[in-house]
């Protein structure tokens, strides 16, 4: 079966200080030729020289094992060494690797500096991974953490996003961002069609020198079946939006109310740039919205007597045999406006006849 990866958000938030090199998460998620599904996480910050000292706090799940339990794919054998990179692999690229799930923080000796796409070796782990970081398993440890050391090694670097391959997903201000330091590489098995990352990250920004913490809630990917479009990212499904491409608060489900106190864009059925709820003749174009006696009815639709006597075609104040004449002489189509078409039907007509017969007599000052 043809699987399709698409990206969305479930509740996010991302927090920061005001020093913030950490703009948020990104994944590129991609199926591979034997079928499994590959993410690669990134740290996205703001400068090329921002650093990643550790990510903390780690929630990491998917559906692919039994009665959903989290399932992840390690090689087989002591070079893995749990979660740490696999930095002994005969895979040229393990960056590509399709059979082995690892934690990493940057790539060994500051890639693509030097040119390889290998994990950082300098990677350690928190105590949280005791159970799974140096025996083969198949769950991430909840609240796992994995640091850089030292610090001081061109190892996490942050690199450019265009490195990576497959879709990528963003986490809060992570789109703006053009660099990042790679913290995870995780593979799956072809029935895994959710999974959910959070985490803290701690980047030390490259020209403040300041620190600064960012964590990411619910930061989820869809396999396949895809979840439904939600074009403006609002969390609404386009089909139940209002507004599908614009971003908006709680009116409208999803979207600002327009001027008429409606969703989507406010009608105008006479396109005079008039919406209809402010259009005194909604289906005869008036943009200047004139009405002479004040009515509420527009003078491009109103056709009483008392109003500019429309009827009075002869313009001497008075409907009578002389306005029936010019009436006959207008007999047919017209273009609109035309003198004698009182029902602005584009055609002098009975119906004008009729409603200048109504009008007979002296008109109204």
């Amino acid at each position: 079966m043809n699987h399709r990866i698409l990206g969305a958000f479930g509740a996010a938030s991302v927090v920061a200080s005001s020093h913030a090199g950490f703009l948020g998460f990104a994944a590129f998620a991609r199926v591979a030729s034997n079928g499994n599904r590959v993410i690669d996480v990134v740290v996205v910050v703001s400068s090329a020289n921002d650093r990643l000292l550790n990510v903390y706090n780690s929630n990491v799940t998917n559906n692919a094992g039994a009665g959903g339990a989290p399932y992840f794919i390690q090689q087989a054998g002591t070079a893995t060494r749990g979660w740490k990179p696999d930095l002994l692999s005969s895979t040229p690229n393990t960056r590509n690797s399709s059979i082995d799930s690892f934690m990493t923080i940057g790539v060994e000796g500051g890639a693509p500096y030097y040119g390889d796409y290998y994990p950082s070796g300098a990677t350690g782990a928190d105590g949280l991974f005791s159970t799974g970081w140096t025996t083969l398993g198949n769950t991430v440890p909840n609240l796992a953490g994995w640091f850089i050391s030292p610090p001081t090694l061109a190892d996490n670097v942050a690199e450019s996003l265009s490195n990576f391959s497959g879709t990528r997903i963003n986490n809060g201000s992570a789109a703006s961002g053009s660099f990042g330091i790679w913290c995870a590489h995780l593979v799956m098995p072809s029935n895994s069609s959710l999974v959910t990352w959070s985490a803290t990250a701690v980047v030390k920004d490259g020209v403040t020198g300041q620190n600064s913490t960012g964590s990411a809630v619910q930061f989820q990917l869809w396999y396949y079946p895809p979840p439904p479009p939600d074009s403006d990212g609002d969390g609404i499904p386009d089909a139940s939006d209002a507004c599908p491409i614009q971003l908006g608060t709680v009116a409208c489900s999803g979207c600002p109310a327009n001027v008429c106190g409606t969703c989507g864009t406010a009608p105008d059925q006479d396109n005079d740039g008039k919406p209809d709820c402010q259009d005194n003749c909604p289906t005869v174009a008036n943009p200047t919205q004139t009405d002479c006696d004040s009515d509420g009815q527009g003078d491009a639709c109103d056709f009483s007597p008392n109003c500019l006597c429309p009827a009075d075609l002869t313009a001497d104040n008075v409907v009578d045999g002389a306005d029936i004449g010019a009436l006959l002489a207008a007999w047919g189509p017209c273009s609109s406006p035309c003198n004698g078409d009182l029902d602005r039907d584009g055609s002098v007509g009975g119906s004008d006849l009729g409603l200048q017969l109504f009008a007979w007599g002296p008109c109204a000052p």
